[in-house]
Parts: C-alpha cells; structure tokens; sequence
C-alpha cells in the first residue's frame, strides 16, 4: 500500500504544476482606485449618529446603498457608490465610498 501513496502524490503535483502553467499572467482585474471620497462621502459624515429617517429628506449626486444589520449586499466594489451602513436600531454608523 505504500507504493501506491508515492504515484499518486506524484500526479497530484504533476497536475497542479500544469494547471498553474495554464493561467495567463494578465489575468488579475486591474487595481482599483480606492480614492476613498470618490462619491463625496466626506460631504455626508454629519449623518453619522442620525436615524435613518433623515435618508428620506435628501437627493444624493451618486449612486446610493444603505447597508442593514443582516441584509445582503454585493461584493462588487464601486468606487462612486455612497454606502451608508445602519445599525439595528436604524441609527447610521457609517458613511464611505465602496
């Protein structure tokens, strides 16, 4: 039973060498500007400590996400999107681009 450990071991490696041969090198997405005010949200820190309430009573320049506590949400990051996070007592925490 030990010699047969030894073949396949090999052929693992074997396979995993030429699958990583495989992958173009430009492969990787292109970095991402993470200016951290690209959708103005230095302009919306006041609304920290507010109750979601006060969301309804302003027009936004960028597109905008409100995050709850166990709500879904992509993983895509968008450099001009306006992410306001909420708390389960409706109370905002969070203002930033992403």
């Amino acid at each position: 039973m030990r010699t047969m450990k030894k073949p396949l071991i090999a052929t693992a490696l074997l396979s995993t060498i030429l699958l990583a041969a495989c992958v173009p090198e430009d492969s990787a997405p292109p970095p991402v500007d993470m200016d951290p005010n690209a959708c103005g949200a230095s302009e919306y820190q006041e609304l920290v400590g507010k109750n979601r309430s006060t969301l309804s009573a302003l027009t936004f320049d960028s597109p905008v996400r409100i995050l709850e506590p166990g709500g879904i949400m992509t993983a895509d990051y968008s450099n001009g999107r306006l992410n306001i996070s909420v708390n389960e007592r409706g109370t905002i925490t969070r203002v930033y681009c992403g």
